[in-house]
């Protein structure tokens, strides 16, 4: 279990209650001695014994054993179904010498009984761990993958989709689409987060005014090219450009229609409602709320700082001089329901927030 170049962790424990602690007390001072770290479970029943091990990634189980062998037995067995690596397992005790062979049968790799030297003891330990380390380190000749798999981990998902499509594998096809899914939701994830978490420590360090110029910088830079391109098209092509932008947030979408707006929303916003659905505002995230009801925060208190993003899609444009591609209206409820994205059919009828 251990790795890399920390202490030896030792975790001893005995399998009965036969009184005899003095054996126990000097092999785990002399482990200690030698730099080991040691942890004394007491008496322990296997399974819980095992769990010990596996949780504190110990390199080594030392067992102290008083003729139950049903128990080292039982021990052994769950090391080796449930470790994920290569334990070293060792015993000491009152064992007689015609029991030795049987619990080397059994998996023990060492058996000290009664007047046997620390020092051997800890001799063992270092050479026999060392050398379990070494054969589980994988080597510097030994190759992970092969060129066939290294070339299709390579590959773009949405290049295997169509691949899988051309010879007909059509399931395969659904599952990589699904994988791609995953891939493109966690990356979307690892950016809203980062964003969060930033704007939050600039909110906190820097008040309100550094927050509101980093937000307005930030959404200058992408509202600005995107208010050019929806004056030059049709407001047709301005929904869908709005519709193909808002897919990237990976949820559901609901288009209406009536004879004044198109109404875009997402049920949940990809962003700023799965931030506070999953809660990430609460411990141990506590993303920022921002305290002060003002234009941001569309004149609300406690505002989440990245739906505060949102209000700068219309006030960025208007600080410019120009139209705003489209209103934003915030749920009342954020993160219950849906925030509506508008387009008025009267050309120039989008307003900034009040």
């Amino acid at each position: 279990m251990g790795v890399g170049t920390r202490a030896i962790k030792v975790i001893i424990a005995k399998t009965s209650l036969d009184g005899h602690w003095r054996g126990v007390a000097v092999v785990s001072a002399a482990l200690r001695d030698a730099g080991m770290e040691v942890i004394y479970a007491g008496v322990l029943p296997p399974e819980q014994l095992v769990e010990a091990a596996i949780q504190e990634d110990v390199d080594v189980v030392g067992l102290n054993i008083g003729g139950r062998y049903g128990v080292v037995e039982r021990t052994l067995a769950l090391l080796h179904e449930k470790s994920t690596s290569e334990v070293l397992v060792v015993a000491g005790g009152t064992v007689p010498d015609d029991d030795i062979p049987r619990l080397k049968e059994l998996g023990i790799a060492g058996v000290f009984p009664p007047g046997s030297s620390t020092a051997n003891i800890v001799e063992f330990i270092n050479t026999h761990v060392a050398t379990i380390k070494k054969e589980g380190a994988p080597q510097m000749t030994e190759r992970l993958f092969s060129d066939e798999e290294r070339t299709e981990l390579g590959k773009r998902t949405v290049d295997l989709i169509q691949e899988a499509i051309d010879a007909g594998e059509l399931e395969k096809a659904k599952g990589l689409s699904r994988r791609m899914y995953k891939e493109f939701l966690g990356m979307h994830d690892l950016y809203r987060d980062w964003i969060a978490a930033t704007l939050s420590l600039i909110g906190r360090k820097y008040g309100d005014e550094a927050l509101d110029e980093a937000l307005a910088e930030g959404v200058a830079a992408w509202i600005m090219p995107l208010v050019e391109q929806y004056d030059k098209a049709s407001l047709r092509r301005r929904v869908e450009m709005m519709a193909g932008g808002l897919r990237g947030h990976l949820q559901p979408m609901t288009i209406e229609e009536d004879d004044e707006k198109v109404t875009v929303m997402l049920n949940p916003c990809g962003s700023g409602a799965r931030l506070l659905r999953d809660g990430f505002y609460e411990p141990p995230h506590s993303f920022l709320k921002v305290a002060k009801a003002q234009q941001m925060t569309y004149g609300r208190e406690d505002f989440p700082v990245y739906c505060a993003h949102c209000a700068y899609q219309a006030l960025v444009p208007r600080r410019f001089g120009a139209n705003p591609p489209f209103i934003l209206e915030p749920a009342c409820k954020l993160g219950e329901e849906p925030c509506r994205f508008v387009m008025s059919k009267k050309d120039g009828a989008q307003t900034s927030p009040k």
